[in-house]
């Protein structure tokens, strides 16, 4: 015997989309809106109403109602999306002039009320909306000149460091010279003044030679041409000797 075979549904749960809007699903919390729009909108057909089409205080009182921590700025979205997707637009336009047309004069004035209520509160949040974008401009060029200026102090901090290492290193080379220049002519005139006492000793000396040879041969008249040389030679030696000595 063969079992029965349970056929079960089988839910579609792919969007829905139609002149650019997609339908949400039903019975979620934006579904419900869409569902009530549906639900007023059949209701008024049924009634016989001129105009079908439910406008957005219908919807939202009837959301706010039965939905448990409603949104009604929400509701104003979704009811929008609803309009365009079945293309009632004008239809919602033409039953809003035909009431309003329709209304005493005590309705029109507090309908009138709440449009110019309505324009102000957008007008103010517009105008909210441009002091925010002008603060947040002025802040933002504010942070731009004070960095900017941060960076310029910085560049001129930079420069003078840079400035002063350059001198530094400029009076550093002019003392170096400075001081090579003195060395040299200390240098100079050390080698002058040992020149010219080297000089004066060595005259000092030959002049001690003659005198004593002069007075050698004074001394000794006799003595042969061989003696006077060797005497000569001997002073000549003492001589390089005293002037090695004041080399020294």
């Amino acid at each position: 015997m063969t079992e029965a075979t349970t056929k079960v549904e089988i839910l579609d749960l792919r969007a829905d989309k139609k002149n650019g809007q997609v339908r949400p699903i039903a019975k979620t919390r934006t579904g419900w809106v869409w569902d009530f729009a549906d639900m007023i909108r059949q209701e008024r057909i049924a009634a016989g109403e001129k105009h079908s089409v439910p406008l957005i205080d219908e919807v939202k009182d009837r959301y706010v109602d039965a939905i448990p921590d409603p949104k009604p700025a929400m509701v104003q979205t979704q009811y929008g999306r609803w309009v365009i997707y079945h293309g009632l637009r004008e239809e919602v336009k033409a039953r809003r002039v035909e009431e309003k047309a329709n209304l005493s004069e005590e309705e029109k004035a507090k309908l009138e009320a709440k449009e110019k209520a309505k324009a102000e509160k957008a007008e103010a949040k517009r105008l909210k909306a441009e002091a925010k974008v002008k603060a947040d401009a002025e802040k933002a060029e504010a942070k731009k000149a004070k960095a900017e200026e941060q960076a310029k102090k910085a560049q001129e901090r930079i420069d003078a460091n840079k400035a002063k290492a350059e001198a530094a290193v400029k009076k550093a080379e002019e003392a170096k010279t400075k001081a090579e220049a003195a060395a040299k002519a200390a240098a100079e005139k050390a080698a002058a003044t040992a020149q010219a006492a080297k000089e004066k000793a060595e005259a000092a000396a030959k002049a001690a030679a003659d005198k004593k040879a002069e007075a050698d041969a004074k001394s000794a008249p006799a003595q042969d041409p061989a003696a006077n040389a060797a005497a000569k030679a001997a002073a000549a030696a003492a001589a390089k000797r005293a002037a090695q000595q004041a080399n020294a």
